[in-house]
């Protein structure tokens, strides 16, 4: 993860502003049609997977493999064909940028590519092969990312070169975890004998495009504002909005990684009818994001000029608002825990469209009211409100659609004081002038009080017993 924020830097501090802004409209566009074109498969098959591996059922995993694959590269080559083809047109209704466009061009070929490699991650993490997700995710993905990077600044390549580069390192990446992938499948086929492929198309469809709302909402948080920055501005409010992104985004860091893993988690406790468990468990995961995300925030909060101005250059001084209201609404996603997920796992489909359609509302309504007056910070306010609601409505669902029980008392604790170091934190950082030494300080004493107040509701033993066995870690969390 620090290779990949390391890149981020890297291309921001090298292209120019209006470069990047392209760069970043472009690349956010092509995001969504990865997320559109899955057609929300890759939620059933993060639910389906783990029950089929359950029953020992070889057919089905094969088949709806199979079925979800074919189908997301057969409409990511229409949606690549088809821009290909309506690109002038496009570009006239639009009136977008003509650097912009031509990224575009370029990049569309990563929405199969990307559409593929989620489906890929989808299915290594049903069947727990953590090592390999390990290996795909966060070793050579971020190295041919930094490669291309390198060899962009090297040769003193342009955009267009980056975008390229970028195509390619998504396909070679594919290409080689899809062995990876032939190899575990014929490993399953071992363990539970051969059978008949049998694609459960039906039960797919009808449990996965119900959620479409949820790539919906993908959709509209990372290209309405982008796309309504260039409508009403320029490609270099874009890049004023998405320079800082990967930075605000570092507060869904921990969510991530633990994400991968907790459908397939609680579908096999789902199928169990361990509902006990998944509560329990729910709350305890919550409990880590919490406290292994805040230190991340509080400096987000407590170092804005210097993560803006200094680290990107002083083309985005005028950013560290933004960052800041981003990184909060990033740290409201985080803290809620896996609510979405856990009401995908007991099948709340209808409430879960609901509360989708109605972020996706609020979204469009807070951006076209905030953007063309506030530019880039109205899109963070956008982003931010957004965040806010629509996880408060997911919240109320696990608790009262899904029949969780509450937070514990040690939870609501540790909630408490992350609220009071999150304000004091805003007010030091942006109401302030203490020196730098000062503020590092700060940001070490908050990062040691939410590990202290929340070691009681992180179960260490539980969660990691070989981090447990060290004698430091022992003595804090015990």
């Amino acid at each position: 993860m620090a290779i990949n924020y390391a890149t981020q830097i890297l291309i921001i501090r090298y292209l120019s502003k209006s470069d990047y802004g392209a760069f970043a409209y472009a690349l956010s566009i092509a995001a969504v049609l990865a997320a559109a074109i899955q057609l929300g498969l890759d939620r059933g098959l993060a639910r389906y997977l783990p029950i089929y591996d359950e029953e020992k059922n070889h057919g089905a995993i094969t088949g709806a493999i199979a079925f979800v694959g074919g189908l997301t590269a057969a409409l990511g080559l229409m949606v690549a064909v088809g821009f290909w083809a309506t690109r002038s047109a496009i570009q006239g209704a639009i009136e977008a940028d003509p650097l912009a466009m031509s990224i575009l061009a370029i990049l569309v070929v990563l929405a199969p590519i990307d559409g593929l490699d989620n489906l890929l991650v989808t299915v290594l993490a049903a069947f727990r092969r953590t090592g390999a997700i390990f290996l795909r995710r966060y070793v050579v993905a971020p190295l041919l990312k930094l490669s291309v990077v390198l060899l962009l600044i090297g040769g003193g390549g342009d955009v267009t070169f980056l975008a390229i580069g970028y195509t390619g390192a998504g396909f070679l990446g594919l290409v080689v975890f899809a062995s990876v992938l032939g190899k575990y499948l014929r490993d399953i086929r071992g363990e539970h004998g051969g059978g008949r492929r049998r694609m459960p198309v039906k039960q797919l469809m009808a449990f996965s495009l119900p959620l479409l709302t949820t790539d919906l909402v993908f959709i509209t948080l990372n290209a309405t504002d982008a796309f309504m920055l260039e409508w009403f501005g320029s490609t270099e409010d874009v890049a004023a909005l998405r320079a800082v992104q990967p930075t605000a985004r570092l507060n869904t860091l921990v969510l991530s990684a633990f994400g991968v893993l907790f459908i397939p988690f609680a579908a096999r406790l789902f199928a169990r009818g361990q509902h006990d468990e998944i509560g329990r468990r729910y709350w305890q995961t919550a409990s880590w994001v919490v406290v292994l995300t805040l230190p991340i925030l509080c400096a987000c909060l407590l170092f804005p000029n210097e993560l803006t101005g200094s680290l990107l250059g002083s083309d985005y001084s005028e950013s560290a608002v933004v960052l800041g209201i981003l990184s909060v609404g990033y740290f409201i996603h985080a803290m809620f825990g896996y609510n979405g997920m856990t009401l995908n796992v007991y099948g709340k489909v209808k409430f879960l469209v609901g509360v989708n359609l109605l972020a996706v509302i609020t979204n469009v309504g807070l951006n076209i009211s905030l953007i063309p007056r506030f530019g880039p910070l109205g899109a963070a306010i956008g982003t931010a409100g957004t965040y806010l609601i629509h996880n408060a409505a997911k919240q109320f669902g696990v608790l009262r659609r899904a029949g969780l029980p509450g937070a514990p008392s040690d939870t609501w604790r540790l909630y408490a004081v992350v609220a009071g170091l999150v304000i004091a934190s805003a007010v030091i950082g942006y109401g302030t002038s203490l020196a730098l030494a000062v503020r590092i300080a700060v940001w070490i004493a908050f990062a040691l009080t939410v590990v202290l107040t929340g070691r009681r509701s992180l179960r260490i033993e539980e969660a990691f017993p070989g981090l447990a066995k060290l004698p430091l870690v022992k003595r804090v969390f015990s």
